[in-house]
């Protein structure tokens, strides 16, 4: 199973309201983010991963590999 910032967010527990909470973004930017409508920008992904643990290249990839898997209709 792939990692997405939405499946992140689910492993840790965490409701959208709380995770924008903790990553210090709106609700509505984090909804985006999950929702492919959007992209954090880098000090908003540096923050996620810090909190979260991950490494940028682990993230960044699955980010970008998602968006493409998103808009090739492969969700």
């Amino acid at each position: 199973m792939r990692l997405t910032l939405r499946r992140l967010r689910e492993k840790k527990g965490w409701t959208l309201d709380t995770a924008s909470k903790i990553f210090g973004i709106s609700k509505s930017k984090l909804k985006n983010y999950e929702e492919y409508k959007d992209v954090p920008t880098y000090k908003e992904l540096e923050t996620i991963l810090k909190i979260t643990g991950f490494y940028f290249d682990e993230i960044g990839f699955i980010i970008l590999r998602d968006i493409e898997s998103h808009y090739k209709g492969n969700k």
